[in-house]
């Protein structure tokens, strides 16, 4: 299953993965971000940029994070997604910091929200 979505000047695609790919990530994204609750929970439900832009900021700010990981992380949710047929690459498109977290935001909510929301839900904390 695919999903699309506008950021920027530009149409991104992003495919799911497989499940032992998602698993994957899900622990990578956990690990990175130390298992942030509010990242977690925001990732679960469909967010608006402005709240993408907050949480990414505020989980960086109050959390100790190795840059490195977080921009590998980045780097490699921005990978997994396509604008106009080709690869997208941090850097080119998305070219801004801004749109380059909400493209790694919108990837990781294809991978992870159904998952996360189940997981979540049955905690009481969505």
């Amino acid at each position: 299953m695919a999903a699309e979505r506008k950021i920027g000047d530009a149409v991104y695609r992003c495919d799911k993965l497989s499940a032992e790919e998602g698993l994957a990530l899900y622990v990578k994204v956990n690990d990175v971000f130390g298992g942030d609750a509010v990242l977690l929970a925001s990732v679960a439900v469909k967010t608006t940029r402005e709240t993408a832009l907050k949480t990414f900021v505020t989980v960086t700010m109050r959390n100790q994070l190795e840059a490195g990981n977080v921009t590998d992380l980045i780097k490699d949710l921005v990978s997994m997604c396509q604008v106009n047929g080709d690869p997208a690459i941090m850097g080119v498109r998305p070219s801004s910091i801004e749109d380059a977290v909400e493209v790694a935001w919108f990837a990781m909510e294809v991978q992870l929200r159904d998952f996360l929301s189940a997981s979540l839900g049955s905690l009481g904390t969505t």
